[in-house]
């Protein structure tokens, strides 16, 4: 079994990153993007009922493009990325992670090959049990099928190690436990849905990119999620389906919308009811570009309906941002 690294420090890792990046690679071969917004968000902490807050929100994306001279037509690109939202009267919540990706060009077909990993660090005390570390493995297969369309075949496989032990509450399967007979040695439980949790994904998505004009296209994505876990009431599967339209009037500016659903069954019962989640997201952002910056600003809308009522929630999320890009 993989076993998660967890860093007690959460700079440790990226400065791993960057001292291997800066010795192994050329300035003329580094990218750098920074992104700096705020907003409001009107449910932070993806529950019912709960108040919103206003946020600031920085990002920096660090990467580096090397041709592999071994091999023909290949490269491998290296990546570390920083995201921290401070929320006004609240907690605030960061993540932090580095990887490889390697491509190679597939001229038979045409294509191109891609094997990725990823490691890194998820905080956010606003929402419970979200505070964990991810190993990520994955390849992925981009087929140029003419010049308007493309398609893409991904799989991945995600290892999650949790920093906080589970302890049997709310949306847990019932156990069979009898309290009312003292006498009566208690039964075994049923599901196991207390200690450390570690969970593994595995992800499987095909993607497609049409140009339908100038300055106008569409993607769209269907895929199927399994998660495994050491709980079993976090054991489930999940499929659905994203829509996203851009459209350049003129060179500097860009609209976007976007339109996603997914339904997520549950393995296990809660309270002796089949336990089904459906999620509906839908985006829209305009962008203007300006040489190295992009001024940006954004509205997401999020539906979370569940047969466990509690966990039924809505969500609308404003944003604008500033971006360089060198």
């Amino acid at each position: 079994m993989v076993q998660v690294v967890r860093w007690g420090c959460p700079g440790r890792l990226l400065s791993l990153l960057l001292v291997c990046f800066c010795l192994a690679t050329p300035v003329s071969a580094f990218d750098l993007g920074f992104n700096i917004g705020s907003g409001y968000d009107d449910n932070p902490r993806l529950e019912k009922g709960s108040e919103g807050a206003l946020f600031t929100q920085t990002e920096l994306d660090l990467g580096w493009t090397l041709p592999l001279e071994s091999i023909p037509a290949s490269s491998i690109s290296l990546f570390a990325f920083a995201d921290y939202q401070f929320y006004s009267g609240l907690d605030n919540n960061w993540q932090l992670g580095g990887g490889l990706v390697s491509t190679t060009q597939v001229t038979t077909l045409p294509g191109t090959f891609n094997l990725f990993s990823e490691v890194a660090i998820y905080r956010n005390p606003l929402v419970n049990d979200n505070d964990f570390d991810a190993l990520n493995i994955g390849s992925s297969f981009v087929w140029f099928a003419d010049p308007q369309l493309s398609l893409e075949f991904e799989t991945s496989l995600n290892w999650e190690d949790y920093c906080d032990a589970v302890i049997n509450g709310n949306h847990r399967p019932d156990t069979n436990n009898n309290h009312h007979n003292k006498t009566q040695k208690p039964e075994k439980p049923q599901h196991h849905n207390s200690g450390d949790r570690s969970d593994r994904l595995f992800t499987t998505s095909l993607k497609s990119l049409y140009a339908i004009s100038p300055g106008i296209d569409g993607t769209g994505e269907i895929f199927w999620r399994h998660r495994h876990s050491s709980i079993d009431a976090e054991c489930r599967s999940a499929y659905g389906l994203n829509l996203n339209f851009s459209w350049r009037p003129i060179p500097t500016v860009e609209f976007n919308w976007g339109l996603g659903g997914e339904r997520i069954p549950y393995k296990y019962k809660y309270k002796k009811e089949t336990r089904t989640e459906k999620i509906y997201n839908l985006t829209t952002e305009i962008s203007w570009y300006l040489q190295d910056f992009t001024l940006s600003a954004a509205w997401d809308w999020n539906d979370h309906n569940s047969t466990v009522k509690e966990d039924d929630y809505h969500r609308n999320r404003w944003q604008i941002r500033l971006k360089y890009s060198y």
